[in-house]
């Protein structure tokens, strides 16, 4: 049959979509996104004196960052047990093979300081979050070991979720600012301010330069990423 005079132009067409087509189907997608460590891919020689042993502890095969900037009334919390329990409970590996790691800043920040801090500087006051037992503002960091009698549910604390291989971070810079707002607020010296604050983290949270600068940190050493709550 003699070809019609359009039809080696389509027939160019639909070589290059299907060649179009291949490419993409080839693509890896983000659930199986290698980790840059096993692509060749080398970080560059670190200088620093912060706290450097989180990158250590990343050992569970399914790890992922977590960007909290918003206390969000700490439902960030539940978020990474939710994260946790559907990979041990929905599909069903073990505990050790699944990790968290979440970087505070924002709003998010004084999550990672002690009672001391929150009681000193008024930080209920300042990010209007209510201590769920006293119905003021907090006093505590109640987030961190839970309050179940008053709706703070013990799985969903801090400690809970550091004790199930979760690594909490928080950025310098913004430590830096919430340091200044509450010598602003209390007419103690800012610099006196910000090494209280780095004196007093809760338990087990550690320092970063820059949250921004940890979550392309963590994701060069093989964890995805999520926007946390808020």
């Amino acid at each position: 049959m003699p070809l019609s005079p359009d039809s080696a132009p389509r027939r160019g067409f639909l070589a290059r979509a299907g060649a179009s087509l291949a490419a993409l189907v080839s693509l890896p997608s983000a659930a199986s996104a290698t980790p840059a460590s096993a692509t060749g891919w080398k970080e560059p020689k670190v200088t620093t004196t912060y706290d450097e042993s989180w990158l250590r502890e990343l050992r569970a095969p399914v790890r992922q960052a977590f960007d909290i900037s918003s206390h969000a009334d700490g439902q960030a919390w539940g978020f990474l047990r939710r994260f946790l329990n559907g990979w041990t409970e929905g599909w069903g590996i073990k505990p050790a093979e699944v990790q968290a790691v979440a970087i505070l800043h924002g709003s998010a920040t004084e999550f990672a300081f002690n009672d001391a801090i929150w009681a000193k500087y008024k930080v209920g006051d300042a990010l209007k979050l209510t201590d769920p037992a006293t119905r003021a503002p907090a006093l505590r960091n109640a987030w961190y070991a839970g309050d179940p009698e008053h709706g703070l549910a013990l799985e969903d604390a801090m400690q809970q979720l550091q004790a199930r291989g979760t690594i909490i971070l928080v950025c310098h810079n913004a430590t830096k600012r919430v340091a200044g707002r509450s010598a602003r607020a209390s007419g103690i010296d800012p610099a006196e301010v910000l090494a209280d604050y780095e004196r007093n983290l809760a338990p087990g949270c550690r320092i970063v330069p820059a949250a921004v600068s940890a979550i392309s940190r963590a994701q060069h050493h093989g964890c995805t990423y999520v926007k946390g709550v808020g």
